[in-house]
């Protein structure tokens, strides 16, 4: 079933038309002079109001793509029409176009008529977008390095030819709901030096900041209180870090593009300790592992895994287990009744 025009606008099609029409059907007229419009302009008032009439109902119709051409060549003659500008995000959002494309329409709307339920309707659609650069209230710019629907902000510091500049906060929200804060120093919307980010869910990241994205040595606290402290590259771990959990457990790692990659050496809060080479985030290597009750293995992993040639020793029963594991399970190819499970449950094994 069609859906009536006068549910997506403020207004029905007459109106619409006749508010759109009229800067360009009518002359102001003064007490001495009073002429009556040219032809040429009749005739361009005219050409408006038939391209008005094929975009209005080709919206009408669901025909999103004539839609967003036709409202593109109206703001094209009328480009202070802010419900022009408005049909035309409409448009544009269901054809799946540029989202860009998308809110600039919606924006020139607002920047058009910035108060009223047109106003609202247009902030509504614009936060429903994510944006690599939000605007406050004000119209002030910030880098958005994580982009999410429904966000919006505010800044309390200066703003300089549109982007916030120097000292202040970014408090950002979400859904109209506080989600964090960002401290430090902006440099065309982007943080510049030392920066302090927390997040809705009590995560934290303190560091220093080139180009929006924190450099160099950094802290990333988690909301559980695990806690990393080392190098960053572009906003990711990468480099050597130390990672402490808050139970104890600490590793010392190499990390590549905030994955673990390289040497690790970990010691876990009950005592085992796991030196080894991490691929990709996952044990991948030769990986020693001496357990907290006395046990111990020492072979290759792969896909964070016993995988190849290894061997382990059960200090309960006092075997040791050489040869090949497959997915943490070794069984031997000549004793049925010697099996073994390391890194992996026993039930995964089956037996």
């Amino acid at each position: 079933m069609r859906r009536p025009i006068a549910q997506n606008c403020l207004g029905t099609i007459a109106f619409f038309l006749a508010v759109l029409l009229w800067p360009l059907g009518t002359q102001a007229q003064t007490a001495k002079q009073k002429q009556p419009p040219s032809a040429s302009r009749m005739t361009a008032s005219k050409k408006l109001e038939v391209k008005v009439n094929a975009a209005a109902d080709a919206f009408e119709r669901g025909l999103w793509d004539d839609a967003a051409r036709l409202f593109n060549e109206v703001v094209a003659v009328a480009p202070r029409h802010a419900l022009a500008w408005h049909f035309l995000g409409q448009s544009l959002d269901r054809t799946q176009g540029s989202k860009e494309d998308v809110l600039v329409a919606f924006e020139r709307s607002l920047e058009l008529q910035p108060t009223g339920r047109l106003a609202e309707r247009n902030k509504m659609k614009i936060v429903a977008f994510p944006r690599e650069w939000i605007k406050d209230d004000l119209g002030c710019k910030v880098w958005n390095p994580n982009p999410k629907s429904y966000e919006s902000i505010k800044w309390s510091g200066n703003c300089i030819a549109g982007y916030a500049e120097g000292t202040g906060k970014v408090y950002w929200f979400k859904d109209g709901i506080s989600n964090g804060y960002l401290d430090g120093s902006l440099r065309k919307g982007k943080a510049e030096g030392a920066c302090l980010s927390v997040f809705g869910n009590g995560e934290r990241k303190e560091g220093e900041c080139i180009d929006g994205k924190m450099q160099g040595r950094g802290t990333h606290t988690f909301p559980n209180g695990d806690r990393f402290e080392g190098n960053f590259v572009d906003g990711l771990y990468d480099g050597f870090g130390v990672m402490t959990g808050r139970d104890g457990t600490s590793c010392e790692s190499q990390f590549k593009k905030g994955k673990t990659e390289g040497r690790s050496k970990c010691t876990k809060a009950n005592g085992t300790r796991i030196e080894g080479i991490f691929l990709n985030g996952n044990l991948d290597g030769e990986v020693s592992i001496n357990f907290a009750r006395g046990d111990w293995f020492k072979g290759r992993f792969r896909d964070g895994l016993p995988n190849g040639f290894g061997s382990y020793y059960n200090s309960v029963s006092g075997n040791t287990y050489t040869g090949e594991f497959r997915n943490g399970c070794y069984k031997d190819p000549y004793d049925s009744t010697r099996v073994a499970a390391v890194w992996v449950e026993s039930s995964k094994c089956g037996f």
